[in-house]
């Protein structure tokens, strides 16, 4: 696939294979935030903040023409990603296609009957997720929580059911405010914006924290999972990343932390980078490999081992806490056991 370079705009395809760079009439379009960007969209993301009218917005996402996969064979990876440096193209089989282009454009090309949840959970996932890559930003799978006594912000990563969004909104509960979940873009300088003001919530999750679930909405219909509105517990200022916390569910009988070095670290925060298949598309895979190796070098990585059945949620996060305050500034060392007023 071809990339135009600085259009601002994903580019379109004529009837006659030919390229469209004519910008589009400018449709009726939110205004929203998120990540530090301003974004205007044909479809509402409720999802977000709202934002102050801007005339150059930093984002459009708007409905458009998306081809349809170069390559035939389904056991293909490129039948679902493709692309450039400048423009990455999504297949999402039978939700949405997109194409994400210079790191300001998200067009998009949804399947017959797909509700707008649907769409908007793959928009503000993977489509954003590309997006943020485009714009240099090393993107995580995981949640970040600000912890005042540390200036900054710790993420949370493991594997899909290792327990971090319970642990994040479980520190929330404690008064800890949560910065970002699931998508966790990291800067040059190592910091996190401020992502949605949501965290996905699990029904068994909600259970275990004591959460109504009955005035929440779905991620979408007949899923499991939960939007939890954070209101003020949404923490809306960008934090550096002061330590990552690796959960690891195995057969131990009490949570334990064990201080990562070396090439452990590098591993883990490999291991954990959001939707890795684009890398090679964007061409970002040796830069990629390059800035994770810097962030493993400067940054602590922590294993926090629990037992894999009877997740004790409260030990989990009081050994964050401990383990924390052990690498707070020592003008500040006082536990981190609940948050400041």
């Amino acid at each position: 696939m071809e990339a135009e370079r600085g259009t601002g705009s994903a580019p379109r395809k004529q009837a006659n294979g030919s390229t469209d760079m004519t910008p589009t009439s400018d449709p009726a379009r939110a205004l929203r935030r998120v990540y530090g960007l301003n974004i205007a969209s044909d479809l509402d993301l409720p999802e977000l903040q709202s934002a102050a009218f801007v005339h150059d917005p930093d984002v459009v996402i708007e409905k458009g023409a998306v081809p349809e996969a170069e390559e035939a064979d389904p056991n293909n990876m490129r039948a679902y990603v493709d692309g450039s440096p400048d423009r990455l193209w999504l297949d999402i089989p039978d939700i949405v296609r997109m194409t994400i282009t210079d790191g300001r454009s998200i067009v998009y090309s949804r399947y017959p009957n797909v509700p707008d949840d649907e769409l908007r959970l793959f928009l503000l996932g993977s489509g954003m997720g590309a997006l943020l890559m485009q714009r240099g930003y090393i993107v995580v799978h995981g949640n970040a929580i600000m912890l005042q006594e540390l200036g900054g912000a710790v993420l949370c990563v493991g594997d899909s059911g290792a327990g971090k969004s319970t642990t994040a909104i479980a520190m929330m509960q404690r008064g800890y405010p949560i910065l970002a979940d699931d998508v966790c873009p990291i800067s040059a300088e190592g910091v996190v914006p401020p992502g949605m003001p949501r965290a996905k919530l699990w029904d068994d999750t909600a259970q275990q924290l004591g959460i109504d679930t009955a005035p929440l909405e779905r991620l979408r219909e007949g899923d499991a999972k939960f939007n939890l509105p954070l209101g003020d517990a949404h923490c809306p200022q960008g934090q550096p990343v002061k330590a990552f916390f690796w959960l690891v569910p195995e057969e131990v009988g009490s949570v334990a932390v064990t201080p990562l070095s070396g090439a452990e670290k590098f591993t883990v925060l490999r291991n954990n980078i959001y939707r890795p298949e684009y890398l090679r598309p964007l061409g970002l895979e040796v830069d990629y490999l390059q800035r994770v190796a810097h962030l493993a070098s400067t940054t602590p990585v922590f294993r926090v081992s629990r037992p894999a059945t009877g997740f004790d949620i409260d030990a989990v996060t009081n050994t964050i806490l401990a383990t924390a305050s052990d690498i707070a500034p020592r003008h500040d060392t006082h536990e981190l056991t609940e948050a400041n007023p």
